[in-house]
């Protein structure tokens, strides 16, 4: 409707600025989505990914995969902390995603502490025991702490190398 004293032409450059601006965002919006679900350096994989957990347009799956995905970058940057926090969220929100309890795995051994990475291989392979790379981090890590001068960490009454055989 046009109120008075006001002509068609006086609201087409609005229009057209409203038009302009929405393709943008989902342009933006496409492209950061796809920094982070594929294959993008880790700057462009944190910023897509940072994009996607604030925009909340994913489902809960996905959520997770960005929280998963940023973590693997912050990893490869060398920021544990920040790393193992992400793999904390994808975690809270997908339980039983073995890949990111492996890699939180990984951040845990490269920032020394083996206990909780041990702890994170043993869930990744119980969770998915065709998951390969979680047996490897699990061997090189428990090769790592035979080779130290300290015993190899036993918890909850298992074995470290098999999270099904009890210790007698």
């Amino acid at each position: 409707m046009i109120l008075a004293g006001e002509t068609m032409w006086g609201r087409i450059p609005i229009c057209l600025l409203l038009a302009a601006a929405a393709p943008t965002e989902a342009q933006t919006y496409r492209q950061l989505s796809q920094w982070c679900f594929g294959q993008s350096s880790d700057a462009e994989t944190i910023q897509g990914c940072d994009a996607v957990i604030r925009w909340a347009r994913e489902t809960t799956r996905d959520a997770a995969a960005a929280f998963y995905n940023r973590g693997h970058a912050y990893r490869n940057q060398g920021q544990f902390d920040r790393a193992i926090d992400d793999y904390d969220q994808a975690l809270k929100l997908r339980p039983n995603f073995a890949d990111a309890w492996n890699d939180r795995g990984v951040a845990w051994r490269l920032k020394g502490d083996n206990e909780r990475a041990l702890t994170d291989f043993a869930e990744a392979v119980r969770l998915n025991p065709d998951l390969p790379s979680a047996w490897f981090n699990r061997g090189a890590t428990l090769a790592s702490l035979a080779s130290s001068t300290s015993p190899l960490p036993i918890s909850h009454g298992r074995s470290p190398c098999s999270p099904e055989i009890p210790i007698p």
